[in-house]
């Protein structure tokens, strides 16, 4: 499935792990909503690590998939969605947990509805903080900041494309390449996986020196470092290492860039 493909390249274990430990430490530790008065300091770690270890997977394949499956001009339906099926989820969860590390103080805590508000608003705030923390530094300038060698590639055009990338993925774009129903964008910052056919994303790419090379390869000409023939076949060699495979169908238009 994509969303599950797309989950499982977009999350790094390290800073989920470490999010979740820091969080939850301090949860435990400073004991909001009465739990310092009421509950024992293991208990009440106990109780934050499971329920932040909880969230934290639920809330991340609820962005993958309204990344993958809600279109950009309904992105505030699509945050709205998400924050109502985890304020579903974790309502059920967080009461079940009450049950058993504060059942002396069940009458004391948030009603199924307003519990449900809470979850809802929390995911909203915090998506919402780190969306735009994650988009500050395109907000100058919508074609995206760059390095010399992408700017030299697009001159003054503004590329559509590249404001799909994470700013970290926006410098120094090498190639694309076709994986199932999303296009792999190969840059100097990493890679990236994006939910978009291959001619779409060559159409967004108009003003930037590059072609395509194979029916599911694109090349930044920049990108090129040179060219060799393995078993008969031709390959693009970039400047990261990797051998990009060159079609028949498209061999005129790369002699014809001077690349091979």
């Amino acid at each position: 499935m994509p969303i599950a493909k797309e989950f499982l390249r977009s999350i790094r274990p390290a800073p989920v792990v470490a999010s979740w430990i820091v969080v939850s430490s301090i949860l435990g530790i400073v004991g909001p909503f009465g739990m310092y008065e009421t509950t024992g300091l293991i208990a009440r770690l106990l109780y934050w690590f499971t329920i932040v270890g909880f969230s934290i997977p639920i809330a991340f394949g609820l962005q993958v998939a309204r990344r993958v499956y809600v279109p950009e001009r309904f992105l505030p339906l699509g945050f709205l969605a998400a924050a109502l099926v985890f304020g579903a989820v974790m309502t059920p969860f967080i009461f079940g947990l009450n049950a058993l590390f504060l059942p002396h103080r069940l009458a004391d805590l948030l009603a199924p509805l307003p519990m449900f508000g809470f979850t809802a608003a929390t995911f909203l705030g915090v998506s919402g903080i780190v969306t735009s923390v994650r988009s500050k530094p395109a907000a100058a300038n919508d074609t995206a900041v760059v390095d010399s060698d992408t700017a030299s590639a697009i001159g003054t055009v503004e590329i559509a494309f590249l404001k799909r990338l994470n700013p970290e993925n926006r410098t120094g774009l090498m190639r694309l390449a076709m994986q199932d129903h999303y296009v792999e964008a190969h840059c100097d910052g990493g890679r990236q996986m994006i939910l978009l056919r291959m001619s779409d994303a060559i159409q967004e790419l108009q003003g930037f020196n590059g072609l395509q090379v194979h029916r599911s390869h694109w090349v930044a000409t920049d990108a090129v470092a040179g060219h060799e023939r393995v078993d008969g076949r031709l390959y693009l060699v970039m400047r990261d290492g990797a051998r990009v495979p060159v079609s028949r169908t498209y061999r005129d238009a790369i002699r014809s860039s001077g690349l091979i």
